[in-house]
């Protein structure tokens, strides 16, 4: 397990989202600012391991992403106890800047 190792680097993280078009359609495939398709959110350690992983559509809020991510950290060690499962800082493109969320942040202990 890779927490066992010491394989995840909880000091900082990254949050990012791609653009993924979607031609054919689907439910989830809307009209963004890009065109037609999905914005997949990926939150990843220092090291660029994925930790958690989402998709929206491409008209989708990514600042309201940051904690959905953060909340599907699945952490197994096989050990009793809560094992660490947040970043202690996290880094973002303007895509996910809002006050709100550096509040929320700050409230759950993260520098953002």
């Amino acid at each position: 397990m890779a927490q066992n190792r010491g394989l995840i680097g909880w000091d900082c993280g990254a949050i990012d989202a791609s653009f993924s078009p979607g031609k054919g359609g689907g439910a989830i495939v809307k009209h963004g600012y890009k065109g037609k398709g999905i914005l997949i959110h990926m939150l990843v350690d220092g090291e660029g391991m994925p930790l958690s992983a989402g998709t929206t559509p491409a008209n989708g809020n990514q600042p309201a992403q940051v904690d959905t991510l953060l909340e599907q950290v699945k952490i197994q060690t096989g050990k009793p106890g809560r094992p660490a499962k947040r970043v202690k800082r996290i880094a973002a493109d303007k895509g996910c800047d809002s006050q709100a969320l550096r509040e929320s942040l700050g409230r759950k202990g993260i520098q953002p």
